[in-house]
């Protein structure tokens, strides 16, 4: 399986017995959580379709300076109801990957993961998505988040 299907399928068994676990209802929640990053975001979409979550994202780059690593398959990078492209611009990190699921890492502490994040967003009702606020919990998903970054293609989006 991929990276990314082991890993929401552990995320979502887990969080239940892991400290600081909350079920989030909408994208809104999503950005709250972004909105505290103070030096990384790491994020795995198939899509990311929410204006909220990604001017959570582009905020975080462009004003507070915080790194933004996308990994996104090469089908919804260029996708137009997608913000991969212009978070590119923006300036964060993205690389073309196959991935089978959505999660993003906020200063290896917050842990995200659920179909709100990507473009499963229609099945929220059901399956939830999660925050699990534990640094030791999020450190068992950056080191793989990071072997696959560095095996993806690099991604530059059309006319840059």
């Amino acid at each position: 399986l991929p990276f990314s299907i082991v890993l929401i399928l552990c995320l979502l068994v887990a969080s239940a017995s892991a400290q600081g676990y909350e079920a989030l209802s909408d994208a809104s929640d999503i950005a709250r959580v972004v909105s505290q990053a103070t030096s990384e975001v790491l994020v795995a979409t198939d899509v990311l379709r929410s204006e909220e979550v990604a001017e959570a994202l582009r905020e975080a780059l462009v004003v507070r300076g915080v790194a933004v690593f996308i990994l996104a398959p090469r089908a919804t990078s260029e996708e137009n109801a997608s913000y991969i492209a212009g978070l590119a611009y923006a300036g964060a990190n993205v690389r073309l990957s196959d991935i089978g699921g959505s999660f993003l890492i906020v200063d290896r502490r917050y842990t995200v993961a659920g179909p709100l994040i990507g473009s499963l967003g229609e099945l929220a009702g059901e399956a939830p998505t999660v925050v699990v606020d534990d640094p030791t919990y999020a450190a068992q998903f950056v080191e793989g988040f990071r072997q696959s970054f560095e095996a993806a293609q690099a991604y530059t989006p059309i006319g840059r």
